[in-house]
C-alpha cells in the first residue's frame, strides 16, 4: 500500500491538460483600432502559469516551460455574447482522450455549470469514469489587476494536484465543489 507521502507525489507528477473554452477570463483589448468591445484572445491559464513559475508572460523560456508542464487546447474562443457557443464533444473528447485525466477547463461563467452539466452527461454516456475536471473562470478579464482570474486558476490547479476522487468539479471564489453541490448551492440561495 502506497502512503499519502508517495500517493502526493504521484498526484504532482500526473499532467494536466489546460482547454481553453472563452469567456471573460481570456478577454483582452481589441485588436482593432478604435474597436469597443472586449474580444476572447489567447489563454490566461498560459499568463498566470508563467507568472506563478516566476517568468515574465510572452518570454520564449516561460511559455516552452508552461507548455511541457501544462498543455493547452483550445475547444473555443467563446463568448457568451457571441451567437454560437462550442462545440461540447471536443470539450468531452479532449477530457476522455487525455493522458493524464486531469483537466482544467477555463470557461465563461455565465454558462459554466451549464458547461459542467454536460460534460458529466456526455462522460458518463461515453462510459469514462477515471477523469478529474476543474471548471473554473473570471468575473474580470485577467488583463485587468482587479481580476480574479490568478486566484481561480491557482486554486483550479491546487484542486487537481490533490483530488483523488473522479469527477466533475467547479473551482470559484476559493471553493472547489462537485458540480452537483455547486448547482444545489446555487439552487439553494436563489428566491
Amino acid at each position: 500500500m502506497a502512503s499519502c507521502d508517495e500517493a502526493q507525489k504521484s498526484l504532482q507528477e500526473v499532467p494536466i491538460l489546460a482547454v481553453q473554452c472563452g469567456g471573460a477570463i481570456d478577454k483582452d483589448y481589441p485588436s482593432t483600432l478604435h474597436g469597443y468591445n472586449f474580444e476572447v484572445t489567447s489563454p490566461a491559464f498560459s499568463r498566470v502559469v508563467a507568472l506563478a513559475m516566476g517568468s515574465e508572460p510572452g518570454h520564449s523560456t516561460s511559455s516552452a516551460d508552461t507548455n511541457e508542464s501544462y498543455p493547452i487546447r483550445c475547444v473555443s474562443i467563446y463568448d457568451t455574447k457571441a451567437e454560437h457557443g462550442y462545440d461540447p464533444a471536443a470539450l468531452t473528447k479532449l477530457c476522455a482522450d487525455s493522458e493524464g485525466r486531469r483537466v482544467l477547463v477555463t470557461h465563461d461563467l455565465v454558462t459554466l455549470s451549464l458547461g459542467a452539466c454536460r460534460l458529466v452527461e456526455a462522460l458518463q454516456s461515453r462510459g469514462v469514469s477515471d477523469v478529474v475536471v476543474v471548471f473554473t473562470g473570471a468575473r474580470v478579464p485577467e488583463r485587468f489587476r482587479s481580476s480574479d482570474a490568478a486566484v481561480n486558476i491557482g486554486v483550479a490547479i491546487g484542486a487537481l494536484r490533490s483530488l483523488t476522487q473522479p469527477g466533475v468539479y467547479i473551482a470559484i471564489d476559493c471553493r472547489v465543489l462537485p458540480v452537483d453541490r455547486a448547482l444545489q448551492r446555487r439552487s439553494d440561495k436563489s428566491p
